[in-house]
């Protein structure tokens, strides 16, 4: 599935799952919502992707990503959560680009699926 000069975009990888995606001289990006980085917001989902980073490179001409993923919780990013909306949001925009989306869930075993805030 992937070829090298492949660009995979995540919320943000986790290291095996990079380490696959370079192992095949693809690209692994990670598109964190700015909120992951802001110590002092109460965002309740600082894992989310940055939709409009994502649109914006999928738009790229020349682009050539054969799967997005998103990864649930967010390990890299401490543990945060997804939101539902920001995972339609994703969906919608890989749709629009002919992209699929790949949920990376193996972290969920033992979590509560449902958040209040979702």
């Amino acid at each position: 599935m992937l070829k090298p000069g492949d660009v995979v975009y995540n919320n943000t990888h986790f290291d095996t799952t990079e380490a696959n995606i370079v192992t095949k001289g693809a690209r692994a990006e990670n598109l964190p919502s700015p909120k992951s980085r802001d110590l002092e917001t109460t965002d309740p989902f600082k894992g989310n992707i940055d939709v409009d980073a994502l649109d914006a490179r999928l738009s790229e001409k020349g682009a050539r990503t054969p799967v997005v993923f998103v990864t649930v919780t967010n390990n890299t990013c401490g543990g945060q959560p997804v939101s539902l909306a920001n995972l339609r949001a994703a969906k919608d925009v890989c749709a629009k680009h002919g992209v699929p989306l790949y949920l990376d869930a193996a972290a969920l075993r033992g979590k509560r699926l449902l958040h209040p805030h979702a």
